[in-house]
């Protein structure tokens, strides 16, 4: 089944219950002065039911190993899920506003850790903002942490990775490619940032980029966009989105007899969903997309995740729960830094952030909230993904 009816399976299962919410003027005068003035540090987590599940999963073993230690300024960490796809194919803008209203109004947490997708995280800079609410996104848009000096990004940015694959494409030592084109999800500012950052820097370092494509969320076949993007043979095409929709449309591509390389971003790290699309995944072989975390790469910290991972959930951690882990680590370290919760000397705290090593390092935060790190390029072979390379930041 596709990952938009798979059900979110977490260590703590939370009541996804329906709280009547006003708007978010003056969000600042409703809420609790103190927010930890209770034995527990709430912490709201925005997780879509059937995309990415893995980033709540990375969150949820940050959270049991600071509690296991302590907890962060003596207190247990407790977190309070909002699912933002409810009776949804794909997650909105108005769900992930009302989620994030929820957490912050409702149930007065300290700090919000996701949502997934640059297309709903960049609507939550008023909330943000206005409640003085951190931050932690599983959004990789350099426009999202534009739109509050309250939100961070924990992975790279869209635009790094889109100029890492174009880079990589080029390269004689990798690809050679000269011709290019680019498939992707009409309407998602993930997808179109990519796209752009990709063909702009291909073209800079002299590729030529045929065409650009789009599809609606929910399509199943794609043969009017696939064949304008597929009409002038590029050497490579970036199927810039998510699943299901990237694996079949690169299966449509195969069965029209297209030879040439895919490429993806992170939007493809999620292998509960990319590998389940079809019932044959060889078709995916000798593809690549970026990531920032892998479980190969060298270094004591990442392996303590794995380990970790693999100790609670039985698998091998997917590129996503990195995420999820390094937004709560980085949380606790900052509020411990500030010494006390108050959201301006924790947003200071975060902003500060320099050296950090988790399920990835992070060299230290720019001045619009974007983390300086390296680019993972992965590759699928025999129907799963393994590590191929390192690209510096």
């Amino acid at each position: 089944m596709f990952a938009r009816q798979r059900v979110l399976n977490l260590v703590a299962a939370a009541a996804f219950a329906a709280v009547a919410m006003t708007g978010c003027e003056k969000l600042v005068d409703t809420l609790d002065p103190d927010p930890g003035s209770s034995e527990t540090l709430k912490i709201g987590v925005i997780q879509p039911h059937g995309y990415f599940v893995s980033f709540a999963r990375g969150a949820e073993l940050a959270r049991m190993e600071l509690n296991a230690e302590g907890g962060v300024l003596g207190r247990q960490i407790e977190f309070i899920y909002r699912d933002n796809q409810k009776g949804l194919v794909f997650p909105t803008p108005e769900s992930t506003i009302q989620a994030a209203e929820e957490l912050i109004i409702g149930e007065k947490v300290f700090a919000l850790l996701g949502p997934t997708f640059s297309s709903n995280a960049i609507h939550l800079g008023d909330i943000a903002q206005q409640s003085q609410t951190p931050v932690l996104v599983n959004a990789t848009s350099g426009a999202v942490s534009a739109s509050s000096d309250y939100i961070f990004l924990v992975a790279g940015t869209t635009g790094s990775q889109g100029e890492g694959l174009a880079k990589f494409a080029l390269s004689p030592d990798n690809l050679g490619a000269k011709t290019a084109a680019a498939l992707f999800q009409a309407g998602d500012l993930y997808s179109e940032v990519l796209v752009e950052a990709f063909a702009e820097k291909f073209e800079e370092l002299g590729g030529s980029v045929l065409a650009r494509e789009t599809y609606e969320v929910g399509s199943e076949t794609f043969a009017g966009s696939l064949q304008r993007a597929l009409a002038g043979s590029p050497d490579v095409v970036l199927m810039a989105s998510f699943a299901p929709e990237v694996p079949l449309a690169i299966n449509e591509a195969r069965e029209a007899g297209y030879e040439g390389v895919f490429l993806g971003g992170t939007g493809w790290n999620d292998p509960d969903s990319f590998f389940h699309a079809l019932e044959d995944n060889s078709v995916l072989n000798g593809s690549f997309f970026t990531s920032n975390f892998s479980a190969e790469a060298p270094g004591e910290s990442v392996q303590r995740f794995v380990a970790g991972y693999k100790a609670a959930y039985g698998t091998t951690p997917p590129g996503q729960s990195s995420k999820g882990y390094d937004a709560m680590k980085l949380l606790a370290q900052a509020i411990e830094t500030a010494g006390k919760l108050d959201a301006p000397a924790v947003r200071d705290a975060l902003a500060a952030t320099s050296n950090y090593e988790g399920a990835t390092a992070i060299v230290r935060y720019n001045e619009h909230r974007q983390p300086l790190k390296e680019i993972v390029i992965m590759t699928i072979q025999n129907g799963e993904s393994t590590f191929y390379q390192l690209l510096a930041p």
